[in-house]
């Protein structure tokens, strides 16, 4: 039976959601997280770099560039650098994969070296 946690405090909440991350993380994503308060105007911030491993409204930058950027190819073998985890929940989930043109053309896209 899963316990229900109360919190008074907004941020009180803000820093239970942040607590788990290494602190360096934790400083960036504390700053998008904004709290209601109606005596200061949030300042939401849109049009930020987002970091390899943490998902946003806009996923994860190393899926979405091995995804879209490398899931294309099949005549090389990609090497990547980024987080493992990334690496292996990315692996072949591309919906369209590509196919080699015939049986004799290569065709490298199952792999994946990653450093």
């Amino acid at each position: 039976m899963e316990s229900t946690i109360k919190f008074s405090d907004p941020s009180a909440i803000k820093e239970e959601l942040i607590k788990k991350y290494p602190p360096k993380v934790a400083k960036k994503r504390s700053k998008a997280i904004v709290l209601n308060d109606p005596e200061t105007v949030p300042e939401v911030q849109a049009n930020v770099r987002t970091v390899p491993g943490i998902i946003t409204q806009r996923s994860c930058s190393y899926a979405g560039c091995k995804g879209v950027v490398l899931g294309p190819t099949r005549d090389i073998v990609n090497i990547t650098h980024g987080p493992i985890g990334c690496s292996f929940y990315s692996w072949l989930t591309r919906r369209n994969q590509t196919k080699p043109e015939s049986a004799e053309h290569e065709n490298y896209m199952p792999y994946c070296f990653s450093t």
